[in-house]
């Protein structure tokens, strides 16, 4: 069945069929999280009826997951609106949010709304801890006012905690709060993005090497990962895109202002949905030109890597450290050897 699924992901893969869509509705922020690898709240933002005509596009294009994100998404008004709209359309709909601006009365559209799921982002197990990420005092407090009140409506909640520097020891009382929501893992990440290709400054709220192993021994812990035990492997994939990203090949991101990107991390504009056919932007020759680039064998360090199976290896990381593609993420071999550190030297 494996080798089934395989099959019909490579077919997608040639249409590029746009399944798992990206659409930042803005990039501004209630919140200033120094880590964050948004350049700039300055962006220009479609109009309601301009966000409306790109998701039926998008339901042309056979898109199914489609994720609201920001910026804060509800600092715009009709954000509720959009979400109902997409999901009237058939999107699986994710929201990513930070949740302080999520009183009852939104909660409750959102449950009308029959959302897949609410992204919240929980950046320290206590007060002092978050609001010093986010640059906020009160933040914590209303995230956790926002989550209980999901909960108790009953809307599935997926909690994504950044881990910066210093925060490690935080992992555990992240944890207990989400299991006292009833929310039994936590999407822990310690991966920081600069803001643009050569910011060296995300350096200085990455995880020490000491603290990555921490960081990936606590994710054990918590998740009783046998850190010995040999996981089943059914080999190499049978095509290489299987081993190496996927962006755009069955994704986009869409910002603010309507502009294509393979990704988030890959910050080079391919088009823009507002003024351009979606499929030229798709089979364009910089889109062709991208996804070369994103192929394993396009670095070659990599391809021979005993490691390139379990890596975590991200083009868009390699991308913005390093100013191009096609070059080696060292940040990901770190955290590729301090998994291994902790896990019996499997990657």
């Amino acid at each position: 069945m494996e080798y089934l699924t395989d099959a019909l992901t490579l077919r997608a893969f040639d249409r590029r069929i746009p399944f798992d869509v990206t659409l930042e509705l803005t990039r501004r922020c209630n919140q200033s999280c120094a880590m964050c690898y948004l350049p700039s709240a300055e962006s220009e933002e479609m109009d309601t009826e301009t966000v409306k005509a790109i998701l039926r596009t998008l339901a042309g294009a056979q898109c199914l997951f489609l994720t609201f994100t920001g910026g804060e998404i509800f600092l715009r008004e009709d954000t509720l609106d959009l979400i109902d709209f997409a999901t009237d359309l058939g999107f699986a709909v994710t929201v990513k949010t930070n949740a302080t601006l999520l009183d009852a009365a939104r909660v409750a559209r959102l449950k009308e709304c029959a959302i897949m799921e609410v992204h919240v982002s929980l950046l320290g197990g206590s007060a002092a801890v978050h609001d010093a990420v986010t640059g906020v005092t009160g933040s914590f407090d209303a995230v956790c006012g926002a989550v209980g009140e999901l909960r108790r409506r009953g809307i599935a909640v997926v909690i994504m905690s950044v881990i910066t520097r210093g925060a490690v020891d935080d992992m555990e009382a992240i944890h207990r709060l989400a299991q006292g929501w009833g929310i039994e893992h936590v999407n822990f990440s310690a991966i920081i993005f600069p803001r643009f290709p050569g910011d060296a400054s995300a350096r200085r709220y990455r995880l020490t090497d000491e603290d990555l192993r921490r960081f990936y021994a606590t994710i054990g812990s918590l998740y009783s990962i046998d850190q010995g035990e040999e996981e089943p492997c059914r080999g190499m994939p049978s095509d290489e895109r299987l081993l190496s990203c996927t962006a755009l090949q069955d994704g986009i991101t869409v910002t603010p202002d309507g502009t294509v990107l393979a990704c988030s991390s890959l910050p080079m504009p391919l088009g823009n949905i507002v003024s351009d056919r979606l499929e030229t932007i798709l089979f364009s020759e910089k889109a062709d030109r991208i996804i070369e680039g994103l192929q394993l064998s396009s670095t070659p360090e990599c391809a021979s890597c005993a490691d390139r199976i379990g890596c975590l290896r991200c083009p868009g990381l390699a991308f913005m450290d390093n100013g191009m593609l096609g070059t080696v993420p060292r940040e990901a071999c770190r955290h590729t050897n301090a998994f291994k550190a902790i896990a019996g030297g499997r990657p």
